[in-house]
């Protein structure tokens, strides 16, 4: 059975060192990205349970020596159920400037290209680059 998945969807990740990562779906396109979902990280924490609801302050991280605050990869392990979707809390306008990233050289809005962007622009806007699940566990896990 396919699992149903949507923006605000908030998932826990089983990480490789026994620890949980709570993330939130705040990318979840249906068209051109239709195979990739872009997250944020809530908490890193020893048990699956959303405990505190208030606190869905999304972390940063280092990813390749940038600071970020979303990961995109593949949506297979939420499918799959291997990603376990726990609660869902609708996103803030933060939030939703996480979807703002650049795709080939184009300024995205979620599936919406917005303008192309010159070269010198490039440093100034999230990349989507979409990581394996591999990648995803080595960034959660440096945390």
């Amino acid at each position: 059975m396919t699992v149903k998945y949507k923006e605000g969807d908030i998932f826990v990740i089983p990480m490789s060192n026994g620890k949980y990562a709570l993330c939130q779906i705040v990318f979840a396109p249906k068209q051109k990205f239709k195979q990739a979902i872009g997250f944020c990280i809530l908490s890193i924490q020893d048990t699956e349970e959303l405990r505190d609801s208030g606190a869905l302050t999304p972390l940063s991280f280092e990813k390749f020596g940038k600071e970020m605050k979303v990961i995109f990869t593949g949506n297979q392990n939420i499918t799959k159920g291997l990603w376990k979707i726990i609660g869902h809390a609708d996103l803030t306008e933060d939030k939703k400037q996480l979807k703002i990233f650049n795709y080939a050289g184009g300024l995205y809005d979620g599936e919406e290209e917005i303008r192309r962007l010159s070269v010198a622009e490039y440093p100034n806007y999230t990349t989507m680059g979409v990581s394996g699940f591999e990648l995803v566990d080595n960034v959660l896990t440096n945390m």
